[in-house]
């Protein structure tokens, strides 16, 4: 089995196996409200837009005779801008508003997950940052689908999940290209527990800010759907 085959199975049995744990329940059951899900997308605009910049970072610690690849990965950081924006729109496809964004600022866990993303991207390597952009890159691929049809069984329309809809596209070729990284950069089993190490931090910390949206519904008296 080449690396990209062995990581990716692995991803797979530590996904299966961290969303069988307790605290994992509400992700479990998809039972997710709608005030919940505008949550989600408030806490996922303010964690993506800072995606392209952290990714940018990481991409500086490739080898200076990689040209080649740092195109690539300059360019999959750049596909990622306005990503926000989508998440955003979603919001306010739902009753939301830029004056309620701007009454919030992001949860504990959804800064956890942002610091950690730039903590990883200023590693010597960017294997640690590749490995959370894995499994956010993945999730969509893997779940993303079965995600929409949840939010399509409660009526909501196509302009409130354009978020997902777009990584569920777009991420199948970004997963390609992960491939052509890893190939690349994991040459050894060291190389491959840095980027371990990357994947589990980056998959804790994710789930624990969409736990924490749970949490933290945002329900406007004005809703377009019930």
């Amino acid at each position: 089995m080449s690396y990209f085959d062995i990581i990716l199975k692995t991803w797979k049995e530590q996904l299966v196996a961290y969303q069988q744990q307790p605290h994992m329940t509400p992700l479990q059951k998809m039972d997710v409200s709608l005030g919940q899900y505008r949550s989600y997308l408030v806490e996922t605009f303010f964690n993506t837009r800072e995606n392209p910049f952290s990714q940018v970072i990481s991409a500086t610690k490739l080898g200076r005779d990689q040209h080649d690849l740092f195109k690539k990965y300059v360019s999959h950081a750049l596909a990622e801008v306005k990503h926000d924006l989508l998440a955003l729109s979603d919001f306010f496809t739902l009753g939301g508003s830029m004056e309620d964004v701007k009454k919030l600022k992001p949860l504990p866990a959804t800064q956890d997950l942002i610091n950690l993303t730039y903590k990883l991207a200023e590693k010597n390597t960017p294997l640690y940052y590749l490995g959370y952009l894995f499994h956010v890159e993945f999730m969509p691929t893997q779940n993303g689908k079965a995600y929409i049809e949840i939010l399509k069984s409660k009526g909501l329309p196509p302009e409130s999940y354009t978020f997902l809809q777009e990584h569920v596209e777009v991420d199948v070729q970004h997963n390609k290209m992960m491939r052509l990284y890893i190939d690349k950069l994991v040459l050894n089993d060291q190389e491959m527990q840095k980027f371990y190490e990357g994947m589990n931090a980056g998959m804790d910390a994710h789930f624990r800010m969409v736990l924490s949206a749970f949490n933290r519904p945002i329900e406007i008296k004005q809703q377009k759907f019930a």
